[in-house]
């Protein structure tokens, strides 16, 4: 009984990491796919800040910078969206597997 369960521990552990790994390269690439659709200047304009170019915003005019932001906001909303369906998906396998007694 003791190697089924640390195979099970094992087989847990692993389908958790392989799953953050795939939900963050989905969130990611949603991200970066919306925002790169919506507007490839504010995806690059984005990268830079990340990369620690916090100045690169500033230098725009109000207007541009206003735009470049709404865009961002909306592509972190995709990403949002994104980790519910993730979330819903998890509810509903959840609800799928059948209750057993150890």
């Amino acid at each position: 009984l003791g190697e089924r369960q640390a195979a099970g521990a094992a087989t847990v552990q692993f389908s958790r990491a392989l799953g953050a790994a795939f939900g963050t390269a989905t969130v990611g690439a949603v991200l970066f796919g919306v925002m790169g659709l919506l507007d490839p200047n504010a995806a690059e304009l984005f990268r830079a800040t990340l990369q620690g170019d916090s100045a690169v915003l500033a230098s725009l005019s109000a207007a541009v910078r206003a735009q470049v932001q709404g865009e961002i906001v909306i592509a972190f909303r995709a990403a949002f969206l994104t980790i519910a369906v993730f979330a819903g998906l998890g509810l509903i396998l959840a609800w799928s597997i059948p209750i057993r007694r150890i």
